[in-house]
């Protein structure tokens, strides 16, 4: 503390005592087992001295220059009392599979609805295999939606968050094959405007809707890109309204909320963990100021009106 009188430089230069950015590399972790402090300590060998400005950003260290402990195996770590496991060969590479769910986000907890996908973009060396209308609209979304209960499941692309002008994707248990997952044009809340696209629209792959076990689960592949269509954002932020039934007909919702979910194109390296951005939107802010307006309605506005009338 106080003025520094042994640093290098003219006397007043340093004030303060000195910062600099120091680099080492970890020698030693010590021996926790040892009664002697030093050799309890860890050790470091410091290998470079820098202006504090350069700071960590400018520090970079070779693999190499570091020796790293190897990693225990199977056979070399044992629990005592537990039976000895047989070691298991490391896989060689960490190339991730394409055609398999890289995502997963819960739409609602009660009742349980998780959303499960992948996204797929020609030219991203994925081991997905495109058709040529799946690369002519710039990749496809793999989704799986899966209630748990039965009835109708709905997932539906939006500009607002809202229901009116969005475009579904619905599964109907009860419908035949052909029909039971299908895209649907919402033009309203009304369920008379909830209309199927005409047979050339309905370019939806790989659809499947099931139910065992009281547990709807539906699942298809989408193109990315279609004409008159909400496009599907490959790496970025997609809104959906999504519902689910308490029949397998079509029917008033029991439940439904809209999401917004940043996407992320398969690569072998895999994806970032997928973060839901807004849980609710505009439904949430409408209940919210549907609350605040009835609380004012009852708690001020009725009793003023009873005690002006007598």
């Amino acid at each position: 503390r106080g003025s520094c009188n042994d640093c290098t430089g003219e006397l007043g230069e340093i004030t303060q005592g000195i910062r600099a950015a120091v680099v080492g590399v970890v020698e030693s972790v010590g021996d926790p087992s040892s009664s002697d402090p030093l050799a309890r300590a860890p050790s470091i060998g410091v290998t470079n001295v820098m202006e504090s400005s350069d700071g960590c950003v400018s520090f970079s260290c070779s693999v190499d220059a570091v020796n790293l402990a190897p990693e225990p195996t199977l056979d070399t770590v044992t629990t005592p009392g537990a039976p000895t496991a047989s070691p298991t060969a490391r896989p060689t590479s960490s190339t991730v599979d394409c055609n398999e769910f890289q995502s997963s986000v819960v739409l609602s907890d009660s009742p349980r609805v998780t959303l499960d996908f992948v996204v797929n973009v020609p030219g991203s060396e994925s081991n997905y295999e495109f058709s040529s209308a799946e690369e002519a609209a710039g990749g496809v979304l793999t989704a799986q939606i899966t209630y748990e209960g039965e009835g109708y499941v709905s997932l539906a692309s939006s500009l607002d968050g809202l229901m009116p002008k969005s475009e579904a994707v619905i599964c109907l248990p009860d419908e035949d094959e052909t029909n039971a997952v299908m895209k649907y044009f919402m033009a309203d809340r009304n369920q008379a405007l909830i209309t199927p696209y005409d047979a050339t629209q309905q370019t939806l792959l790989n659809t499947e809707v099931t139910q065992e076990g009281g547990v709807t689960t539906c699942r298809y592949t989408k193109l990315l890109n279609e004409d008159e269509e909400i496009a599907i954002n490959a790496n970025g932020s997609n809104t959906f309204v999504w519902a689910i039934g308490g029949v397998n007909t079509l029917s008033y919702h029991r439940g439904r909320g809209s999401v917004s979910i940043p996407f992320e194109q398969c690569t072998p390296q895999g994806v970032s963990e997928a973060m839901v951005v807004n849980q609710g939107g505009a439904y949430a802010s409408y209940w919210k100021a549907h609350g605040i307006l009835m609380g004012l309605a009852w708690g001020f506005f009725a009793p003023v009106a009873i005690v002006a009338a007598v």
